[in-house]
C-alpha cells in the first residue's frame, strides 16, 4: 500500500511540493522574497482600486500634472526638517462680490495666506471650474493686487483668462511687473531669472542685497473682468 502511493506522489527534481516550500521558507532569502512578492501583490491590488481608469493616457500628459508639480517634495518633509517648503493649498475660504457697471462684471475674489516658509510656492494657479467663463470670444482679463506684510503691495495684470487653469508667475506680464517692483523699492533690476516663474518673488524682501523670505499674512485681492453681455446669454 506505501509502496503505490509513493509512486503516485507528484516530484520536482526528487521533491515534492510540500518539501519545496518548506525548504523555500526555510531559509532567509526565501522568506524576504515571499514578503516581496506579497508586497508587489498589495501595491498591484491597491493601484487597481484607486488609480483612475484612464491613468495610463494621462500619465504622459503635462497639462494633467500641472497643478501638481513632479519634483514637488511630499507634504510631510517639513514634519521632519521643520517649515522650510510651502505646502501646496487649495484657497477655498474667500470672500466674493459681484458688480456689474457699464456692461462689464467686476467679480472680486479676497483671500488672506499666511507664509511661513524658508521657500515659497513655485507657482500661483488661477483655476475657473466654469467654462462659461474662460470659452467666450472675448476672453474676461484678471487683475491681481498683492498687499504684503511689510505694507507694500505688488499689482499684477491684466491677463487674459482663456482656459479652465492659469499659471501665474510664467506669464510675461507678472515676470515684468515682479522686476519692477523690485526696481522701484530696492533698486534691484532683473530679479526674476530668464525663463523662470516670478511666483517666488512675491514672497520674498531684500536684505542687505540679499534676497530673504518675507514671512507673515499676504492679501490677495483678484478682480475678473467679464463682458456680461455675452456672459449671460449661456
Amino acid at each position: 500500500m506505501d509502496v503505490a502511493k509513493k509512486k503516485r506522489e507528484f516530484r520536482i527534481l526528487g521533491m515534492t511540493p510540500s518539501e519545496i516550500v518548506k525548504e523555500f521558507f526555510s531559509s532567509s532569502v526565501g522568506k524576504v522574497a515571499a514578503a516581496l512578492f506579497i508586497v508587489l501583490v498589495v501595491v498591484s491590488i491597491y493601484a487597481l482600486i484607486v488609480l483612475p481608469p484612464n491613468f495610463a493616457s494621462v500619465w504622459n500628459n503635462p497639462k494633467y500634472w500641472e497643478l501638481n508639480p513632479q519634483y514637488a517634495p511630499p507634504a510631510w518633509i517639513d514634519s521632519i526638517i521643520g517649515p522650510v517648503y510651502s505646502q501646496q493649498i487649495y484657497v477655498n475660504n474667500y470672500a466674493f462680490n459681484v458688480q456689474r457697471q457699464n456692461g462689464i462684471t467686476y467679480i472680486t475674489v479676497t483671500f488672506s495666506v499666511n507664509y511661513e516658509y524658508d521657500k515659497p510656492w513655485s507657482e500661483i494657479f488661477i483655476v475657473v471650474n466654469n467654462p462659461v467663463i474662460y470659452s467666450m470670444s472675448q476672453p474676461p482679463v484678471l487683475s491681481i493686487t498683492v498687499y504684503r506684510p511689510d505694507g507694500s503691495k505688488i499689482m499684477l495684470g491684466p491677463l487674459p483668462i482663456n482656459s479652465r487653469v492659469t499659471a501665474l508667475g510664467v506669464t510675461s506680464e507678472v515676470v515684468s511687473q515682479v522686476n519692477l517692483f523690485y526696481n522701484d523699492e530696492y533698486h534691484m533690476s532683473s530679479i526674476v531669472p530668464t525663463g523662470s516663474s516670478a511666483t517666488p518673488y512675491i514672497f520674498y524682501t531684500v536684505d542687505d542685497s540679499k534676497l530673504v523670505p518675507l514671512k507673515g499674512p499676504y492679501q490677495f485681492v483678484l478682480v475678473f473682468y467679464v463682458f456680461f453681455a455675452e456672459f449671460y446669454r449661456y
